[in-house]
C-alpha cells in the first residue's frame, strides 16, 4: 500500500520536499485481500484466529478495525515527529498538515 498527497504551487522560491517512505509488513494479517493477488491462499499461514472463523470470499477485503486503529494511533504521531525533526521544522512553521486516513476518531487521536 502507499499513497501520497502533494500539493503544488508555482513560487519563485525555492522549497525543499521531505518524505518519510517506511514500511513494515508485520501487519499484513490485520489489513489485506486475502485472494487478491495470489491464485490459492494459506489463510492458516495469517494466524489471525477471525480470519479462520469467517467466510472470507474472494475480492473481499479483511480487516481488523481495532488493530488498525491502535496501529494509526500509535504509530503515526511518531512518525510525523520523526519527519519533522529530519526536516528541521516545528510544528508551528506549518500551515496545513494533511492525514491520509478516512477514520475521523484516528484522525482526532493524532491530532
Amino acid at each position: 500500500d502507499g499513497v501520497s498527497i502533494s500539493l503544488i504551487e508555482y513560487s519563485q522560491k525555492e522549497y525543499k520536499s521531505y518524505f518519510d517512505l517506511g514500511s513494515n509488513g508485520k501487519g499484513l494479517k490485520y489489513l489485506f485481500m486475502p485472494f487478491g493477488a495470489f491464485r490459492n491462499t494459506n489463510l492458516k499461514a495469517m494466524e489471525e484466529p477471525e480470519i479462520l472463523n469467517k467466510n472470507i470470499k474472494e475480492k473481499q477485503v479483511y480487516m481488523n478495525g481495532l488493530e488498525i486503529f491502535n496501529f494509526a494511533t500509535r504509530k503515526e504521531p511518531m512518525a510525523f515527529l520523526q519527519l519533522l525533526k529530519y526536516a528541521n521544522c516545528h510544528q508551528n512553521e506549518l500551515d496545513y498538515c494533511f492525514f491520509h486516513q478516512a477514520n475521523k476518531a484516528i484522525v482526532d487521536m493524532i491530532i
